[in-house]
């Protein structure tokens, strides 16, 4: 499980304040009077940085426990770097102080993983940076780094739940409300697609007829019906819309051959007309379901021929043909 969008625009931060650190660490280094460029303080600030780097290359491919793993690994290393000899006169910091230098890592802890992460952190920080405190020392760098520890938690429950809210706003901004299809707002949104797919338009024969004879609960049942048959002639990879009261839309990927599909969600609904064309990539697709469109129009023509056809027969009269004894 990778961060969310809302967490990773909180870790931007974090990395930001990581950098700005750094910086300030890089300024006592060049004020020092030392031969810091030789010193353990140096080589650990060398290894930091280049931690950080390395962390942000790796954050493109599991964000979660790259920033989880730089997160504890530079309390560590602060802690080699705070120890170095080459600072200890440059620095006089307390233990409460040190085990400060742990709150960025516990907020982003709290953050990704809540209270279990941020209480890792803490102990981790109390370990590392609280050498030399006494235990009253101690006790309050963990209640501070706990009130942060807190916090994180809390940031990171409420970046859960504005996921989970915008993620049913979306879902009922793209989603039929009566078969679970996508709309056409989803339609809109949809990202490029690369590859072959067939582009396939549906036409629900009859929709009128039931609504004007059964009511409109009954033309429920009969789109819903349609909808399961067509859900179940197609993969789980294709993607299904409806794009009008009785009119449907489908996306399906290496897929190219349009009557056999027909035929499948005939068998288990026959009232329906179906219109395709192929997308290629690059091609717009506006322009393919306009083409598919055009098929379907033709072949609901021809089914309103043969309709006509059949009612015409079934209207002439009969001659009866008497036999002369």
């Amino acid at each position: 499980m990778d961060v969310t969008p809302l967490q990773a625009q909180f870790i931007r931060s974090y990395w930001i304040l990581l950098f700005l650190a750094l910086g300030a660490m890089s300024l006592l280094l060049v004020s020092s009077q030392h031969m810091w460029w030789t010193g353990r303080a140096f080589a650990t600030y060398t290894v930091m940085v280049m931690s950080t780097l390395i962390g942000r290359w790796a954050a493109r491919y599991s964000r979660r426990w790259a920033i989880t793993i730089l997160a504890l690994a530079m309390i560590g290393l602060l802690a080699i770097f705070l120890s170095a000899p080459e600072l200890s006169a440059l620095l006089e910091v307390k233990a409460v102080g040190r085990v400060s230098f742990g709150a960025p890592s516990t907020l982003l802890m709290g953050v990704l993983w809540g209270w279990p992460g941020a209480l890792l952190t803490i102990i981790s920080s109390v370990a590392l940076l609280g050498w030399g405190g006494n235990s009253a020392e101690l006790l309050t760098a963990a209640t501070l780094l706990g009130l942060v520890g807190f916090s994180g938690s809390s940031v990171g429950r409420l970046i859960r739940k504005l996921e989970s809210a915008n993620q049913q706003l979306k879902d009922v901004a793209t989603r039929d409300a009566m078969t679970g299809l996508g709309n056409r707002r989803a339609l809109e949104t949809l990202p490029a697609l690369t590859g072959q797919w067939l582009v396939t338009m549906w036409d629900v024969d009859g929709l009128k007829r039931v609504n004007d004879t059964k009511g409109h609960a009954a033309g429920d049942a009969y789109l819903l019906a349609f909808v399961r048959a067509l859900e179940s002639a197609t993969s789980a990879s294709d993607r299904l819309f409806r794009v009008g009261g009785d009119e449907f839309m489908g996306l399906h990927q290496n897929f190219s051959d349009a009557a056999a599909l027909e035929a499948r969600v005939r068998r288990n609904f026959r009232h329906v007309s179906m219109g395709w064309a192929v997308l290629e990539s690059g091609t717009n697709l506006q322009t393919v379901m306009l083409e598919a469109d055009r098929v379907l129009y033709t072949v609901k023509e021809s089914h309103h021929l043969e309709t006509r056809v059949q009612t015409n027969v079934l209207k002439r009269p009969t001659l009866e043909i008497q036999s002369v004894s």
